[in-house]
Order: structure tokens, then C-alpha cells, then sequence
């Protein structure tokens, strides 16, 4: 078998190398609200179409079965103060299903329509995973925005107990 290792900066994107999915229809001409927006490192665009309000997910997953390790999540959420999210929920793809690595309920955000309002989340997760999906529930109206996904892995500091004349 083949091992590939790369050394990654600590709060380097790993939206990388992969495609993108959404669970809702985009709004095209003239605001081009396209799911690509979730993911293309500008917080003054955004994904949006109209639904429900119930499970909008937007979805990274990597090329060639590679799998990222991911610990850090900032959610930018888009200008409509009635369009962002009350509660997230990421989860990892193993294997044959989805894991949930994190889950925030009860959001509040300003009351205004600007871009620029995130929150951010640093959450435990030992495992790497093929795919990520962000799940957006709750809105005041007409559905939910995604300005900005970033995922990244921060330090972790994880030390064994010393073992068989190894230090921890």
C-alpha cells in the first residue's frame, strides 16, 4: 500500500482538492447564489435558494478517496438577518455513513442585513473522513444562506501514557 503524508499549517483550509453538493436549488440570474459560493473563500458571496428551512446541507467532499482530518469550523452566514441558520450540525462521511462531529443549537445573530456575522467552533474528532456536510435548521423565512464554510485542523495535543520504555 501507498502512504502519503504532507505537513499542514495550522488554520490552513482544507477545502481541498474535491467537489461541492447542495441540497437546495440555487437562485441563478441575476444574484448567482450558486453552492460553489459556500466554498470559494469570499464571505461576500453566498449559497442560497428557497426551501424550508429543514436539513439545508452543503457538502465538500475530496477526489481520489482522500480524506482530511478537520477539528475547526467558521460559518459565515449570508446578508438576510431572516435567512441565517439557528442550528448546525457537521458531520464526516465513514465509510457507509455520516457521523456527526458537532452540533450547535439555539443560534443568535444580528439583526442586520450585512455580510461579515460567523461563528466559529473548535470542536474534538479524531478520525479523517472523505466528505464533510454542513446541516443548516431553522429560519425566520424563505430558507438558509451560506456566505462561507471554512474547515480547518487545528494543534491537537495528545500525549499516551509512557509505556514499555517510551515517554509519553
Amino acid at each position: 500500500f501507498t502512504v502519503y503524508m504532507e505537513y499542514v499549517q495550522e488554520g490552513t483550509s482544507r477545502i481541498v482538492d474535491g467537489w461541492h453538493w447542495g441540497s437546495v436549488q440555487s437562485v441563478g440570474t441575476p444574484w448567482f447564489e450558486y453552492v460553489e459560493n459556500a466554498f470559494d473563500d469570499n464571505i461576500n458571496t453566498k449559497y442560497y435558494g428557497p426551501s424550508s428551512c429543514v436539513d439545508v446541507t452543503v457538502r465538500w467532499t475530496y477526489w481520489n478517496d482522500r480524506k482530511e482530518f478537520v477539528n475547526y469550523l467558521k460559518f459565515y452566514a449570508g446578508n438576510s438577518a431572516g435567512r441565517r441558520p439557528e442550528e448546525l450540525r457537521l458531520e464526516g462521511f465513514a465509510v457507509d455513513h455520516w457521523e456527526s462531529l458537532f452540533e450547535a443549537k439555539e443560534l443568535v445573530w444580528e439583526n442586520t442585513a450585512e455580510y461579515g456575522q460567523f461563528k466559529e467552533w473548535q470542536f474534538n474528532n479524531t478520525q479523517s473522513y472523505s466528505a464533510y456536510q454542513l446541516v443548516a435548521n431553522g429560519c425566520a423565512r424563505e430558507g438558509i444562506e451560506f456566505a462561507e464554510v471554512y474547515l480547518q485542523a487545528l494543534r491537537v495535543n495528545v500525549a499516551c501514557e509512557p509505556a514499555d520504555g517510551f515517554a509519553a
